[in-house]
């Protein structure tokens, strides 16, 4: 078996935007002309009950999306049964895809411009990371019907795909986890492991804070201004708070915490 590679990416928009995504997925998989004559009206919920019941019969009970909803002809291969979808309703007006995956294969972006593209070119943003430190990671953002690469987290976005902060190790094996990470930074990056765990607390910080300043208020302001890079920053958020896993920032917060406690 080659090595793991993790992603997370996260779409953001309005509900009809969603439905968009939700038959171009179904659409790359020629699921679309299935459709009774008499089929119900056309809503999100019932989309998206066909793609999760597509997947199942593909990939098996614990698949929630297939590659090939995201691209008809998709280069990497995804492993079925790791791979979710969780689409969810914000107070704010705006919805949030979250596709969680792993893969033998590198992170695609190819893949996911198309399905952003045919989704109406809402943003789509994106984080991934191999097993090894040193293999490819970092962000995508997906806009405009293209993407960009962002390098600014790297160590972050390892530490939080591949290790999860260390959530779940005991106290005793903390500390061992710690002196092998420090091992590999030595080799591979610019911090050691109390820095980047201290980079990684004070990231969730600022995405928590961020997530908080999205609000139907905040967009309404944006868009009668027509600000829209204050519109896509508010959109970025809020996708970030699914990357990064916000709702559970207490639990991550914590387990960071015992990190650096284990590291003094």
């Amino acid at each position: 078996m080659g090595k793991l590679r993790r992603a997370r990416v996260a779409a953001v928009g309005k509900q009809e935007d969603m439905l968009r995504m939700a038959r171009a997925m179904l659409d790359n998989g020629d699921w679309l002309h299935e459709e009774e004559e008499y089929a119900p009206p056309e809503t999100l919920e019932r989309r998206l009950e066909q793609v999760a019941r597509h997947a199942r019969w593909e990939g098996g009970e614990f698949c929630g999306f297939l590659a090939e909803m995201i691209s008809p002809n998709p280069y990497g291969e995804l492993i079925p049964e790791t791979c979710r979808l969780q689409v969810t309703e914000h107070p704010c007006g705006l919805w949030t895809a979250l596709f969680t995956m792993d893969s033998e294969d590198a992170f695609q972006p190819e893949d996911w411009v198309k399905l952003h593209e045919r989704s109406g070119r809402m943003p789509f943003f994106a984080m991934h990371a191999g097993e090894d430190f040193a293999m490819e990671k970092g962000g995508v953002i997906f806009t405009g019907g293209a993407y960009y690469e962002d390098w600014n987290l790297m160590g972050e976005i390892w530490l939080w795909l591949q290790k999860q902060y260390y959530a779940g190790r005991s106290p005793e094996e903390i500390p061992q986890a710690l002196q092998r990470l420090d091992a590999v930074l030595a080799r591979e990056w610019d911090q050691d492991a109390r820095a980047l765990l201290q980079s990684c607390l004070a990231h969730l910080e600022r995405v928590q804070s961020a997530v908080r300043a999205v609000t139907a208020d905040a967009l309404a302001q944006a868009r009668e201004a027509k600000d829209f890079h204050e519109l896509f920053s508010l959109q970025a958020a809020l996708a970030g708070g699914a990357l990064w896993d916000i709702d559970r920032v207490a639990r991550w917060r914590a387990c960071l915490e015992s990190d650096l406690t284990a590291y003094a």
